[in-house]
């Protein structure tokens, strides 16, 4: 089977086996389009997400609903992405008025324009036709592809990286309530358009390719056994680690001089993986 569904929970639990006692896999976000490849028992679908990772998702955290699907990805529709930590969209356009869902960075939902809306606030639209209000602060530009130079984008990565700094280490999470390695380096691409690949290594057939571990520059990816960091230049980097006494997002350094030196990761660098185009590694 290949059946399209939406993902109406505000973050979707995808794990490695259909049970939802099974190891934490990955996580989805709402408004985001899968594809069901098998149903399962007690509810349960294996999926392929849209950056073609394959893992198992449950039937209470989807929309089967082809009117839905086809309004969601049609072109008339205009998309916007959630780009504060969290947004709750409320029934009126007030911050006193009852909250519909809340929704995470990453989220997308349906824009409607609406010139009599108050100043600050967004009409949307949820899936599955409810609408509600969101303030526009929250809300961003909706990029299915990169729309900056590379050295903009460089940075463009880096700074939403660092807006994670804090957030606790979640096994397979990809949102501000808990993230992984994989889940914050792909996080920051995903947001300015860029599919990368979920877990942490290099993988062909995604644009992510290798570079040499002396050419590294801001926004590249490093790699180590089981783990990814985003470089942020002057030999610092930023990941998300469960080591002891971390817990989440921090910045560390590659230097022994500095004073975020990590002494067991510059001993271990397996990889190093840039998006933008220059001499590979051998």
């Amino acid at each position: 089977m290949n059946k399209k569904a939406i993902i109406i929970a505000p973050r979707a639990l995808y794990v490695c086996a259909p049970a939802f006692d099974a190891e934490p896999d990955d996580e989805g976000w709402y408004g985001h389009v899968i594809t069901c490849t098998e149903k399962l028992d007690g509810g349960w679908y294996k999926i392929v997400t849209p950056y073609r990772y394959e893992t198992y998702a449950h039937k209470d955290d989807m929309l089967f609903d082809k009117a839905e699907i086809a309004r969601r990805e049609g072109e008339d529709t205009k998309l916007l992405r959630v780009w504060a930590l969290a947004g709750d969209v409320h029934t009126e356009a007030t911050h006193n008025g009852n909250v519909l869902i809340t929704l995470y960075r990453g989220a997308i939902v349906e824009k409607i324009e609406d010139e009599n809306v108050r100043a600050g606030w967004t009409h949307v639209r949820l899936y599955g036709g409810a609408e509600g209000y969101m303030r526009s602060l929250q809300l961003g530009a909706y990029y299915d592809k990169p729309t900056l130079g590379e050295e903009e984008l460089r940075h463009a990565v880096v700074s939403l990286a660092k807006q994670y700094l804090g957030t606790q280490y979640r096994w397979g999470g990809k949102t501000p309530a808990g993230i992984d390695c994989s889940g914050l380096c792909s996080m920051a691409y995903l947001l300015c358009g860029i599919s990368i690949w979920r877990d942490s290594e290099l993988k062909e057939g995604y644009p992510i390719h290798p570079a040499h571990v002396s050419d590294m520059r801001v926004g590249d990816l490093v790699y180590f056994p089981g783990h990814v960091a985003l470089y942020l230049g002057n030999g610092e980097y930023i990941h998300s680690t469960a080591r002891a006494g971390d817990n989440g997002v921090v910045i560390n350094s590659f230097y022994p001089d500095s004073p975020l030196y990590r002494p067991d990761l510059p001993k271990q660098i397996t990889a190093v993986g840039s998006y933008f185009a220059r001499r590979e590694a051998t």
